[in-house]
């Protein structure tokens, strides 16, 4: 609780922060209302997602909790999701982009449950699936007047206003949607060859015999999130491992020793 406070905390530097680099002189109207659609999109992505994993618990499984994981990550997902617009949407719209941020997280996390790919702090649904959703809801909400006050002009507004202007203009929308493809496109340029490279030298994974022990207790000892059941044949086989390194480290050592002397 006290990290996704910290992070929300911060949240304000980063989004009303911002608006002081605005290139019109009307940031003391654009950094109050980054303030308060940070506030309203954070606080209604909490309240969503943890009502929505309620729900579904209480639909799938009859035994319903409240899950405080899903009221942090869920805040933290409508804090990302706010932060493209945070400046350029009407309040109200800053609490159903939160709302679906909340909404976003719920679904990303299930999702690589069920894809089997592990982020044991749901980075990827909290920043990258909010993240997407978020530049898609400023070519959604982007208000003519809030555009006018952060950049001195409204051309091209967000695709819900366009129809009160007596069309559909889903310009803005599109740009949007070519800037995900650019991030795309430049994360897997940068970042694909560095993670073949630690698949190929064998540094992606942890080993599997330290997985199935379980990485809180072969990196640290021990459970930390209440869990009882241990597989003592397992422990004892990685226990046998490591001392097996632990010889080979020494014996390596010792032979460097003989050679220097």
């Amino acid at each position: 609780m006290l990290g996704a406070f910290t992070l929300w905390f911060g949240w304000y530097g980063f989004n009303a922060g911002s608006a002081l680099a605005i290139p019109t002189s009307n940031a003391e109207r654009v950094l109050p209302l980054s303030g308060v659609n940070t506030t309203l999109a954070g606080g209604a992505a909490g309240i969503v997602s943890l009502f929505g994993h309620y729900w579904i618990l209480e639909r799938t499984t009859g035994e319903a909790y409240f899950d405080l994981k899903y009221l942090m990550y869920g805040s933290l997902g409508g804090l990302v999701s706010s932060t493209a617009s945070c400046g350029i949407v009407e309040p109200w719209a800053a609490v159903l982009i939160g709302g679906i941020g909340g909404l976003v997280y719920n679904f990303g996390s299930w999702a690589l449950i069920k894809m089997r790919l592990d982020d044991a702090v749901d980075a990827i649904p909290v920043h990258m699936f909010n993240g997407m959703w978020g530049l898609i809801a400023v070519g959604l909400f982007a208000s003519p007047a809030r555009l006018m006050d952060a950049y001195g002009h409204n051309k091209h507004v967000g695709w819900f206003y366009s129809f009160n202007h007596g069309g559909s203009d889903a310009t803005l929308l599109a740009c949007q949607f070519i800037g995900i493809l650019c991030i795309f496109g430049w994360i897997m340029f940068t970042m694909f060859p560095f993670f073949i490279w630690l698949d190929f030298k064998g540094w992606f994974r942890s080993d599997p015999l330290d997985e199935i022990v379980g990485l809180d207790t072969s990196y640290h000892g021990g459970c930390v999130l209440g869990h009882v059941s241990y597989d003592a044949q397992a422990i004892q086989a990685m226990l046998v491992d490591d001392k097996k390194d632990d010889d080979n480290v020494d014996n390596q050592s010792l032979e460097f020793d003989e050679r220097e002397s």
